[in-house]
């Protein structure tokens, strides 16, 4: 599987209260309101590592930068999932679901 992110500050908005959207998630995964881990805030880290793939994008500015730099961390992801079904297509997988 693969986290999912908002794609723009907007759509944070239309869940989140104007009090939650002081700053970005902190790159140890912590979420930076409560509010975040009630809707399942998962970190885009590398499991059982310190490596988040949203900040190896640099450090992001504000949330505005933060939801870009996501953004390119799911393009990613998505895109290794895609050629990691295809390198075992019909071998180990029959099909992939995005």
């Amino acid at each position: 599987g693969s986290s999912s992110f908002p794609d723009s500050v907007e759509a944070l908005e239309r869940f989140l209260a104007p009090g939650d959207l002081e700053g970005p998630p902190l790159r140890n995964g912590t979420a930076p309101s409560p509010a975040w881990t009630t809707h399942r805030y998962e970190a885009a880290e590398t499991f059982n590592t310190t490596y988040d793939h949203v900040y190896a994008y640099g450090e992001p500015r504000d949330l505005a930068d933060w939801v870009s730099q996501a953004a390119l961390a799911q393009v990613q992801q998505y895109q290794l999932l895609c050629e990691a079904f295809s390198m075992r297509m019909y071998e180990w997988y029959s099909g992939v679901i995005i």
